[in-house]
């Protein structure tokens, strides 16, 4: 015994009644979904192995404040290993880093000196110069003008 399948024609719908060409609904064109960005760019590994092989000297600074000197060895997904020359190796996990920078680049401020100040009098030293007379006019312009501004 043979099974057939029964398929229907689609020449019959246009006898059907109630059925109206003009008022089939259609699905809407899809159009071509926007690219959704990588999850990872690969900057970060660039970055990391550009510094390895040029072994440039770089500063770590640790979510506690505290700055590690020295050159990255090695890195993985979570950590980074910074070469010591006088100091021993270490392995810093990466979400204890805050930033991370080139040594050469960021110059550290010296503190400044405080330079004693000679404590000068001001009349004295006008009068070294022969300017007392224009202070003087200076002062008596100034004290008119706050007379007029009182009135």
């Amino acid at each position: 015994m043979n099974k057939r399948t029964l398929r229907s024609t689609y020449t019959d719908y246009p006898t059907r009644t109630g059925y109206d060409q003009m008022n089939v609904s259609r699905p809407a064109p899809q159009r071509p979904r926007k690219r959704v960005p990588p999850e990872q760019t690969h900057a970060e590994n660039y970055y990391y192995r550009k510094q390895m092989e040029n072994r440039t000297p770089m500063a770590v600074v640790l979510n506690d404040g505290e700055t590690v000197f020295g050159t990255i060895e090695w890195y993985d997904k979570n950590c980074i290993k910074i070469h010591r020359t006088d100091e021993p190796n270490l392995l810093i996990f990466k979400h204890s880093i805050k930033y991370l920078y080139k040594q050469e680049q960021k110059v550290e401020a010296l503190p400044v000196e405080e330079e004693e100040v000679e404590e000068i009098d001001v009349e004295e030293a006008l009068d070294e110069e022969g300017v007392e007379e224009d202070v003087e006019v200076e002062d008596e312009t100034e004290e008119e003008e706050e007379e007029e501004e009182e009135s």
